[in-house]
């Protein structure tokens, strides 16, 4: 007898379980499958400054300078030409190196040639369109004032000044 009970409460909690799968794959498939899409994780890379590296004069060798960043995330976009078209109208990068940039297979793609054409207003005003798929960030990126040939010369100097 204990035996049936046993029997009985482990088919009725098996036959609960797929009841519940099936409602979730056939009746609440599009909902839940619209709400994954819109809570997709969106990981960014972000940068910090590093700080400024003086020489003994305390003289600016190495400074920081912010760099504007556009991403994309190409399955999340809707409507690609029309982003092409729009990013080509502000930057006037061919829409051939834009459309390339954008559909490389990634995930998250990041637009290198486009930023640079951008003034900060235009990527504002890209931002407040809300393209789905499209994301703008700032990083941090060193800046050397006086060019790289000056601070091989100070890391030479340093090197000969250990001696």
């Amino acid at each position: 007898m204990r035996l049936r009970i046993v029997v009985l409460v482990v088919f009725i909690v098996f036959l609960a379980i797929l009841v519940k799968v099936l409602y979730i794959q056939l009746w609440r498939y599009d909902f839940l499958h619209e709400q994954a899409r819109e809570s997709w994780n969106r990981q960014l890379p972000q940068s910090a400054g590093r700080g400024l590296i003086l020489d003994r004069n305390h003289s600016v060798l190495v400074t920081n300078r912010l760099k504007p960043s556009l991403y994309v995330m190409p399955g999340q976009l809707t409507d690609v030409e029309e982003l092409v078209d729009e990013l080509h109208r502000l930057s006037q990068v061919p829409k051939e190196v834009i459309l390339k940039e954008m559909t490389r297979k990634s995930s998250l793609n990041e637009l290198k040639k486009t930023p640079k054409a951008l003034t900060e207003d235009q990527l504002i005003e890209l931002q407040a369109k809300g393209v789905p798929g499209l994301y703008t960030t700032v990083l941090f990126r060193g800046r050397i004032p006086m060019g790289r040939c000056w601070l091989r010369l100070w890391d030479l100097l340093a090197l000969m000044d250990r001696d």
